[in-house]
């Protein structure tokens, strides 16, 4: 194995303020390659670097003048955007670019299950120079608002446990087992073509009757229902939504109230294409989607259109609003 090397002293400056402007942006000073080798990040590299990243240095002098900038971005807001910290590390210590205030600042923390938390910023709750406000209180988990009077914009403040949750038998060490499955392939005497929900829920059924405790599945993002054979579940559309591939269209809430839906599915056509993706060795992802996007359309227009359920036609109208993912 290669023994790890200390980097040159005499690679760049490691003070001067293009350096110091590269580490500010996240811009790694060296690294350690698969040899053991440390890697000094040349000057040279530093500032392309910098100037894909819209901070164009070419020189100490430039660097300065980047710098400097950011500090004037910095204080012109405030507030950091985000803050990010662990249970453990609380009482949580968010800094503030402001100088130390004369009169006490007015802050209110919005807690995400709906509780609020006030207080004061004071003279003299400062480091480096600038206000720093600590809560004095330990946050629960999730995702919190803290906007400060008088000051411009507001910090969502991220509480994280630090692991992820584990049931308290494997907490114990209890040992478990289970089965693993690539859910498009669960297949069933009443699939569409393409393992679904439907087939998932059988498949937890049955493993349950087994004695297993845990069923995996790959990722469930959405997918590119405009180009279905896109369908490594691993290279999603989104993370923030399903696919909806895996919708059973026949178990949806308003498809026995559906006309549209309904003669669809007892068409000729519709059981014959389905026969056919049934018998097929391998998955017909784009068969698949023409089938179920005829399916959807029709029950989204039905739900649309229909005076249903005040409470579920608001959330749809509250996700369809501009701006957001879709």
């Amino acid at each position: 194995m290669a023994s790890h090397k200390e980097p040159d002293a005499n690679a760049g400056n490691a003070s001067g303020a293009l350096a110091r402007l590269a580490r500010r942006v996240g811009i790694e000073p060296h690294f350690v390659n698969a040899m053991g080798e440390t890697v000094v990040t040349p000057a040279a590299v530093q500032s392309a670097l910098l100037t894909a990243m819209g901070l164009a240095a070419a020189d100490e002098r430039e660097a300065e003048a980047r710098l400097a900038e950011l500090d004037a971005e910095e204080w012109s807001q405030p507030l950091p955007p985000v803050v990010v910290l662990h249970a453990a590390e609380q009482p949580a210590r968010i800094p503030i670019a402001l100088p130390p205030q004369r009169q006490p600042l007015r802050w209110t923390l919005a807690i995400e299950a709906g509780e609020t938390i006030a207080g004061e910023l004071h003279d003299g709750d400062s480091e480096d120079g600038a206000a720093l406000l600590c809560l004095h209180k330990a946050l629960p988990c999730g995702y919190h608002r803290l906007t400060i009077a008088g000051v411009t914009g507001d910090t969502l403040l991220i509480v994280t446990p630090g692991r992820c949750f584990l049931p308290p038998a494997l907490e114990n060490g209890a040992r478990v087992w289970g089965i693993a499955a690539q859910l498009y392939l669960l297949r069933s005497e009443a699939d569409w073509g393409i393992g679904g929900y439907g087939e998932l829920e059988q498949l937890v059924d049955m493993a349950a009757g087994w004695g297993a405790d845990v069923v995996g599945v790959n990722p469930l993002h959405a997918m590119f229902f405009d180009d279905p054979e896109q369908a490594s579940p691993y290279s999603p559309a989104s993370r923030l939504f399903l696919n909806i591939l895996n919708i059973d269209p026949s178990r949806i809430p308003g498809f026995a109230a559906c006309a549209e839906a309904r003669e669809i599915c007892a068409s000729a056509d519709h059981q014959r294409e389905l026969v056919a993706l049934r018998a097929r060795l391998h998955v017909g992802y784009r068969r698949a989607a023409r089938v179920k996007d005829r399916l959807l359309w029709a029950l989204f227009r039905a739900f649309r259109d229909a005076n249903g359920d005040p409470g579920a036609q608001e959330a749809f109208a509250i996700s369809a609003q501009p701006g957001r993912d879709s």
